[in-house]
Formats: structure tokens, sequence, C-alpha cells
């Protein structure tokens, strides 16, 4: 195995490790999901949107109950849940208590087309994408984006992507299934030399599946990856999975995105 398969297996594997936040959800319907919340006052909740993928989504409640869904990521996507540790907890109402004291900021700015992020507490709703919304606000949103991804350590019903020399394969996370859909499935592999100039691509065809799965635990899926791309030492792979996921009634196209490692 070469060092950007090594790397793009640890990648994958390690997305999330540190130090321990939370406790995960450890078996089906014992943590609430995105499409199942449970009836408890909220903290906080972050979500972003728009662009070209689908969104992501963070919710605490007042008893660090968490649940995240992710639509673009390095690491699994699909849904998380769990609790947060007392100290973790502690330090995430510190700074909601301070951002809610200081009032809403100035509305970030809407890029045509870009994502927009979101934080809620309570009744007060701030736009904080397109600039640095200051105070408190900006400590709070570099948390909350913080724990979107380390709390991907803690899968509910999530897919992975490993990748080696010459395979590319999806695998089920946590306990709970994921339903996906496969028809749009598509694979893409860039070739980036020296200075992450971009040398060459390939994408995989049209998948003559039409099929809806629910991916649960122990589920693969050998991916088309046959890309032929030659790869020397001073030279690196991104490979970007794109497909659909179900967060309840609701599909959302996601991504897994490995980038190149130079």
């Amino acid at each position: 195995m070469t060092h950007d398969a090594v790397v793009a297996v640890l990648l994958v594997s390690l997305v999330g490790c540190g130090p321990h936040i939370a406790t995960p959800t450890t078996g089906p319907g014992q943590a609430p999901t995105s499409g199942a919340r449970k009836e408890t006052t909220m903290l906080v909740t972050y979500g972003r949107g728009g662009g070209r993928v689908g969104p992501d989504d963070l919710q605490v409640t007042d008893d660090g109950t968490f649940t995240v869904w992710r639509s673009n990521h390095a690491g699994p996507v699909g849904r998380f849940a769990g609790t947060l540790e007392s100290d973790a907890l502690s330090a995430l109402r510190s700074e909601v208590e301070a951002a809610a004291a200081a009032g809403p900021p100035d509305e970030g700015v809407r890029m045509p087309g870009g994502a927009v992020e979101e934080i809620t507490i309570g009744e007060v709703s701030a736009v904080v994408s397109g600039q640095d919304p200051g105070g408190p606000w900006s400590a709070l949103a570099a948390r909350l984006k913080t724990l979107l991804d380390e709390l991907t350590a803690y899968p509910s019903a999530a897919v992975a992507l490993e990748v080696d020399d010459a395979t590319a394969t999806l695998h089920h996370r946590g306990t709970e299934p994921l339903g996906l859909q496969l028809s749009g499935l598509a694979v893409h592999v860039i070739r980036f030399g020296p200075g992450y100039a971009r040398l060459d691509e390939w994408r995989s065809p049209p998948q003559e599946t039409a099929d809806e799965v629910q991916a649960g635990p122990g589920w693969t899926l050998d991916l088309p990856f046959d890309h032929g791309l030659p790869v020397a030492a001073d030279q690196s792979l991104q490979v970007i999975v794109s497909l659909e996921a179900y967060d309840g009634p609701a599909a959302y196209p996601v991504q897994i995105v490995l980038p190149p490692r130079l």
C-alpha cells in the first residue's frame, strides 16, 4: 500500500479522534436522530446549507444530547448522535449564554449560490456566514464548527469511504440503517502534482443500478475505481464520491471528499 493509500484509510478511520468529548449512541432508539427529535429544551442549533451539496446540521439540547447530520465531509456522512460529556457541555453552555446576552450580531453577507450558516439560540437566529460576526458569536461559531467535525466520531447511521491503491469501498458506520439512493452514485478522481497543480482526472461511468438500499451494520459497497491514473512520488489523488442519503423521508445529496496529500 502506498503512502497516499495509507493516508486515505487513516483519514477516514481517525476523523474525530482526540479528546473524549461525548458518549455515543449504543443502540437503535437510544438517542434521537434527525428524523425523530427528543422533546427536550434546545440549547443551540447550527445549520449550514445551500451551495451544491446537502445541509450540515448540529442540534444540542440542554441536557447535552446531540444530533448531527453531515452531507459534505472528508470522513463519514449521515447521522450521528450521543451525549456531550459534562466539561464539553459546560464550555458550550458558557459560550451560548455569552452570545445570547450580547444580542444578535449584524447579519453576514449572503453570497448568491453560496452556503448559509445560521446559529439559533431560543428565539434568536443569527446568520454568521460571509463575515466574522464578532465578539462572543465568533467564539460560539468556531466551537460549533469544531463540534460538527468532532462529533462525527459518534455515528448513528452513516457511511465512510476507504481507499487503497486499487479499490474504493463504502462502509456503514453506526448501529442504525441509513437509506441510500445509488442511481446517481458517482466517483471522481483528480490527480494533483507539486504545488497542487491539477494534472488530469477520471470520472466513473453512469451507474446502471437505480437501487435504493438500507445500509446497516456490516454493509459495504465496492465502487468503480479503475481510473488508470499513474501516481508518482510527488503526486497525489483526490477522491470524491457523490450520492444521495435519506434523513427521514427526505433525500439529500452527499459527498465524501478525500483531499490530495502532498
